[in-house]
Parts: C-alpha cells; sequence; structure tokens
C-alpha cells in the first residue's frame, strides 16, 4: 500500500501487508488521519496514519476477499462488498465494533464489484457481476418515510426495550443473528473449526514447551508486515 503526497513526486508512505489491498477510504470525520483498507484475506482493517505498525482494529465476517470498501459520510460506520456476495456494514465505535451490524444479499446477485453511500448516509449503492447496480437501505429494519405519532411512540418503546434487556443471553442471540446465504453460512462453520483446530493446536504447543518458549502473536500485529523508507 502506497500512500502520495500530491505536492511530491515520491511517495510518502509505503506499507508492505500481509495480505493485498484491493481497495481503501478514507474517514470524512476524522480527516487525513483514518482509512479502512479491503483485504484479499477476507478482512477490512482500519489505520491511523500516523502508525502503520498495527491496524487499529480488524474487521471479519465475510467468508472471501473484500473487494471494495465506502465509508459513510457520517465517519461512523463503512460498507463492504466482497465476492462472497454479501454486503456488510460495520460500526467503527459502540457496541458490536469489529461485527457486522448487517449483512446484505440477494439469491440472485452474484460476487459485489463495488459499493457507494449516497451523500444523505441514508442508502447503499451497490455494483456485482451480474450487471447490476442495487440501491439497499443504510439501516436495513429502518421506515423510510414520515411516522404517525403512534408508530414513532412504538418504535422508541421497541428500542428502549431493546437497550434494557441486550445483555440477557436470549435477546443476544436475537440481535446479532442474520439470515446469511447457504454457501456463507457453510464456509463460516469451516472457518470456525479451523481456528478452533488453530487455537487447540497452540494451546498444545504452550502446554507441552518450555515456559516463555511459544509466544502467541495477536492477529492485528500479523496485518503487516514492514514500513518501508
Amino acid at each position: 500500500m502506497v500512500l502520495y503526497d500530491v505536492r511530491r513526486s515520491e511517495p510518502a508512505r509505503r506499507v508492505v501487508l500481509s495480505a493485498r489491498a484491493n481497495a481503501l477510504a478514507w474517514n470524512p470525520r476524522d480527516g487525513p488521519t483514518s482509512l479502512v483498507v479491503a483485504r484479499e484475506d477476507a478482512k477490512a482493517a482500519t489505520f491511523d496514519v500516523r502508525n502503520f505498525q498495527v491496524p487499529s482494529r480488524l474487521y471479519e465476517d465475510h467468508v472471501a476477499p473484500v473487494v471494495d470498501v465506502a465509508f459513510a459520510p457520517t465517519g461512523l460506520e463503512f460498507a463492504t462488498a466482497s465476492s462472497d456476495k454479501t454486503l456488510r456494514v460495520f460500526k467503527i465505535r459502540g457496541d458490536g465494533v469489529g461485527r457486522s451490524r448487517d449483512v446484505y444479499h440477494t439469491h440472485r446477485m452474484q460476487a459485489l464489484t463495488a459499493v457507494r453511500y449516497t451523500p444523505d448516509a441514508a442508502f447503499l449503492l451497490s455494483a456485482s457481476d451480474d450487471a447490476n447496480v442495487r440501491l439497499w437501505k443504510a439501516h436495513a429494519s429502518k421506515k423510510i418515510g414520515p411516522l404517525h405519532p403512534s408508530e414513532r411512540q412504538a418504535l422508541h418503546y421497541r428500542e428502549a426495550l431493546l437497550k434494557k434487556h441486550k445483555h440477557m443471553p436470549g435477546v443476544r442471540r436475537i440481535l446479532k443473528s442474520r439470515h446469511l446465504p447457504k454457501l456463507v453460512k457453510k464456509l463460516k462453520v469451516k472457518s470456525a473449526l479451523q481456528k478452533d483446530k488453530q487455537r487447540r493446536k497452540l494451546d498444545n504447543t504452550i502446554a507441552h514447551s518450555r515456559p516463555g518458549s511459544a509466544k502467541t502473536t495477536p492477529a492485528r500485529e500479523k496485518a503487516v508486515i514492514t514500513e518501508l523508507e
């Protein structure tokens, strides 16, 4: 990944990542200090340009390469388009950060190639290999149009109930559940099994090694190989 200063002809920063960077987007709220990168290893990573050694956070949930990424005009969330035929929205702050807030897909939609927000951050535009451009609500459950006072009151009541009981296991499970395509669901199960095998292997290695000889490296520290001068 190479960053340029338009006032200079040579690169300003050159960073070697552990996976290919397919796209990047700047956070419009934080100015030229924060960006998100779409990675070939099915993850997205946010960086502070003042420290490229370790990403601020890794965002997982996709099961295929992330090909495009776009920040919302508010700077509070970003959307990712992936080859796994899904479009996801991630928050950068608050509860559930690191995991997708919403996931969008249709039966006929093929691998996505691009994603963009509308200027009012109310809708998303996606392009895919089936030669279609689709329009999505940025908040899937949000009603479009004016609300009757009784509807608004009922909506506030439901939001208050969710906020009050979100710590309960049943409510938390419902809030996290998302309908996924069968292929994506199978690949997620397979990925979870592989991660569990790697974790058990690492635990066994640590248990049968001299104290301090086997060290674990966080995933964030593996995301960047080096920064070139």
